[in-house]
């Protein structure tokens, strides 16, 4: 689900997503608030299925009724209507995709690539551009206030 995300034109936008040196990059922050509010949304759409999902506060929290005879429907009841295993599994299934993309999140270094290798279970690519600059700055190493080489 989430190559779909990114290749949806809307999601790149808020994503942030953007290309340098070659490599499309994405907002960490906007990321993490993209995680949240499709779990938040997940969660409501899962509760929005019940039979009556409203019915579940309104059985537990109705006050108490002047002839002190118990309610026509019971909380139980309401909730059997509702499947709540069924309910769970679906929230559950929704918190794992999201925990599994931040996962990836923190593999990736921001880069959608990465990304995507990370949330799949692959490993993420390191940039050969990034390798070969720090492979150069290493060679040869400097002290502070050494002079530099004429050439």
């Amino acid at each position: 689900m989430l190559k779909e995300v990114l290749a949806d034109h809307e999601a790149r936008l808020f994503l942030k997503v953007n290309s340098y040196d070659g490599v499309l990059w994405y907002n960490k922050e906007a990321f993490d608030l993209l995680c949240d509010w499709l779990f938040i949304g997940q969660v409501f759409t899962t509760l929005s299925k019940a039979e009556k999902p409203f019915s579940v506060l309104k059985a537990g929290l109705s006050p108490a009724r002047k002839s002190r005879k118990k309610p026509a429907r019971q909380t139980g009841q309401v909730l059997a209507n509702a499947r709540p295993a069924k309910m769970a599994r679906s929230v559950l299934a929704a918190y794992e995709m999201i925990k599994n993309w931040r996962q990836a999140e923190k593999k990736s270094a921001y880069q959608v690539e990465n990304l995507l290798r990370a949330a799949a279970g692959r490993a993420p690519r390191t940039p050969a551009k990034k390798a070969a600059r720090s492979k150069s700055v290493n060679a040869s190493p400097r002290t502070k206030g050494a002079p530099k080489k004429s050439k």
